[in-house]
C-alpha cells in the first residue's frame, strides 16, 4: 500500500497513520512531539516518530507487524534514551497494537511480552493506562493517582482520541 504524506496540527506527517495518532493525541489531550530529534544508535542514524513529553515516552508507529529489526531498533532506543517505547501496529485502536519496550527490560518481564492498547482511568484525570487482554495493565502517567480498585478503561480521553482518529478525514493531503 502506498503511503500518503499528511498535513495535520502544523506538521506534514509521513502517513496518514501517523496524522492518525496526533489526532488521538490531540483529541486525548496527551502533548506530542512530532519527530522530536534524531538520535544516534549504535552509530545508526534514527528519528523516532513522536515524542510523548508529560508521558515521558517513545511512540513508533508501524503500518504493519514491526519486523525483528524495527523491534530491535526500538528496543536500541528504550535502553539508549532510557524512556519506554510504545511501537505502534496501525491506526489508534482499542485493542492490543502496541508492544511496550521498557528502557530497562529484565529477561523475565511479562510486561514486556504482552500487547497493549492505551486506556485512560475513571476518576483520576490526566492518568493513562497500558492494558493487555484485561487481564494486566500498568500506568504510564503523568498522573498518578491513588488505587480506587477501578478497572481502568477507554473511557473519556481515550474514547475522544479514538473516535476522532477513526472520523478523521485528510483530503489531498489536507489536515483533519
Amino acid at each position: 500500500m502506498k503511503v500518503i504524506e499528511t498535513n495535520f496540527d502544523g506538521h506534514r506527517f509521513r502517513s496518514r497513520t501517523e496524522a492518525r495518532w496526533a489526532v488521538f493525541f490531540k483529541a486525548a489531550g496527551i502533548l506530542y512531539e512530532y519527530e522530536k530529534e534524531g538520535l544516534v544508535l549504535d552509530g545508526d542514524p534514527y528519528l523516532p516518530d513522536f515524542w510523548l513529553p508529560d508521558l515521558e515516552l517513545w511512540l513508533e508507529v508501524k503500518g504493519d507487524q514491526p519486523t525483528p529489526e524495527e523491534y530491535s531498533l526500538c528496543a536500541r532506543l528504550a535502553a539508549t534514551s532510557g524512556y519506554g517505547v510504545m511501537l505502534a501496529v496501525g491506526a489508534p485502536n482499542p485493542k492490543e497494537q502496541i508492544f511496550w519496550l521498557p528502557p530497562n527490560p529484565t529477561s523475565d518481564d511479562p510486561l514486556a511480552s504482552a500487547q497493549y492498547y492505551l486506556a485512560d482511568d475513571r476518576r483520576n484525570e490526566n492518568e493513562f493506562w497500558l492494558i493487555a487482554d484485561d487481564t494486566a495493565w500498568f500506568s504510564i502517567g503523568p498522573v498518578t493517582g491513588p488505587d480506587h480498585g477501578k478497572h481502568p478503561l477507554v473511557h473519556t480521553a481515550t474514547k475522544a482520541g479514538y473516535d476522532a482518529a477513526r472520523s478523521a478525514r485528510f483530503e489531498h493531503g489536507e489536515s483533519g
